[in-house]
């Protein structure tokens, strides 16, 4: 399985050198990309006389204009010819930098990714579940399982009064079994290290039932579950 750290290790291992950039981008600002290039075209500068490529802080370059809309930083490693790894921040960086070396300036990447913690969130229903995962460098995937329409248990009395439970029960199982499966699937996916699992009591008894025995030791379950209109 694969580490939190090794794209940066893929990258310090190769041959340099390689362009760094650590760039802040507020968002919640008039005319962010206008500032944030504006930005850059300092840094750029900077870079360009230290000796960094033109192809590289071309590459670097495409990303400025949007970098706001994924975060209120940016982190960016480029070789001479093209963006190696690029990575978005929830809040602001300490500050600008950027260089120009044989090896990439991998502090700040390594620091800010000790700092999260990869993991699942499950809001469940007995007709499924809403899935939000987020691996060590904040991408987030969201994804859902079941139907939405779970069968509902019903008290028409007489014999058929079981089969109707029965019928309910079964089909309770059948959306937590597809709920465990995708949550293994993401899981796996973002190398999570923790699981959040909340909703109906009965959902979420089903779902941890289902899911593996690695999950359910890194599971915390949570009162909050899924919204009324799934």
């Amino acid at each position: 399985m694969p580490t939190p750290l090794d794209d940066i290790r893929a990258i310090v291992e190769d041959t340099g050198p390689f362009v760094t950039v650590y760039l802040n981008a507020e968002g919640a600002v008039e005319n962010a990309a206008d500032l944030a290039l504006k930005r850059w075209s300092a840094t750029r500068a900077e870079l360009s006389a230290a000796g960094a490529p033109d192809a590289a802080l071309d590459a670097i370059e495409e990303l400025v204009p949007e970098a706001h809309q994924r975060g209120e930083g940016f982190a960016v490693i480029a070789d001479a010819t093209k963006v190696r790894l690029a990575e978005h921040y929830d809040e602001p960086l300490d500050d600008d930098r950027a260089s120009w070396a044989r090896v990439p300036d991998v502090a700040p990447l390594i620091k800010a990714r000790q700092g999260r913690v990869p993991h699942v969130l499950v809001l469940a229903d007995r007709g499924g579940a809403d899935i939000i995962a987020v691996n060590m460098r904040g991408r987030v995937i969201e994804t859902t399982a079941g139907d939405g329409d779970p069968e509902r248990k019903v008290a028409p009395g007489g014999w058929s009064q079981q089969r109707y439970q029965n019928r309910a029960e079964d089909d309770w199982l059948h959306e937590a079994k597809e709920v465990a499966a995708e949550v293994a699937r993401v899981f796996d996916e973002v190398n999570a290290r923790l699981v959040i699992l909340g909703g109906d009591v009965r959902a979420v008894q089903l779902i941890g039932d289902a899911m593996r025995a690695d999950i359910t030791a890194c599971t915390h379950h949570i009162n909050p579950g899924r919204a009324a209109d799934g």
